[in-house]
């Protein structure tokens, strides 16, 4: 198999296998939860504390883990993708693999680690943020590209810097970090519909480097 065919195909399962693993393992961590949970009045490391979930601790934990492996293997196959923006698109697989490596750490260090687990958090949304950004400037010349996951990547960016600015503010938007993470999940998904859609080499604009 053709590495770059190769390299298209590790990053569609994986995102498939991120979205799929996270939202199961979420929603029984969720289940597992001993009191009322909202996302309007919990954080989703809630999900994560010995403390507040004993017994779906491991689940959210677990699932920060997978998707986060799942993450940077995402990141890793978008250099199949052919586009004028090399290193910009480098650039942005980068900080998607860093915040691919947070996130796993979101699940090592949990709640429970007080401002180590603030740290590797803020890590991950800063660094998620700006490689969805980034991701979405690198392949926006790009005929193959579909804009309107551009523009929603944008968006998602948005409902992240809303969260950062509340939190920093002393009043987190906590419904926003939900926003968030589900929405670079969705984002994620989409990509990969879009890689999915890309001409094999040689038929149309030829989208896979080759």
């Amino acid at each position: 198999m053709n590495v770059n065919k190769y390299l298209r195909s590790i990053s569609i399962l994986s995102a498939a296998v991120a979205i799929v693993t996270f939202c199961t393992l979420l929603l029984l961590a969720i289940m597992a939860y001993p009191g009322p949970f909202s996302p309007f009045t919990n954080y989703l490391s809630d999900l994560g504390s010995s403390k507040l979930n004993p017994s779906g601790a491991i689940l959210f934990n677990a699932a920060c883990w997978i998707a986060g492996a799942m993450t940077i293997l995402f990141f890793a196959g978008l250099g199949s993708w052919r586009t004028d923006g090399r290193v910009k698109l480098t650039i942005a697989r980068l900080l998607g693999a860093f915040s691919g490596l947070a996130l796993i750490l979101v699940g090592v260090f949990p709640e429970d680690y007080g401002r180590l687990h603030t740290i590797v958090a803020g890590a991950f949304f800063i660094s998620l943020t700006l490689a969805i950004v980034a991701t979405g400037f690198a392949l926006w010349k790009g005929r193959d590209f579909l804009r309107p996951i551009g523009y929603y990547g944008i968006l998602v960016g948005i409902f992240s810097l809303i969260y950062l600015a509340s939190y920093l503010a002393g009043y987190p938007i906590l419904i926003t970090e939900w926003i968030t993470v589900m929405g670079a999940m969705g984002w994620m998904g989409l990509v990969a519909y879009n890689m999915a859609r890309l001409p094999k080499a040689g038929e149309g604009t030829g989208a896979l480097i080759t």
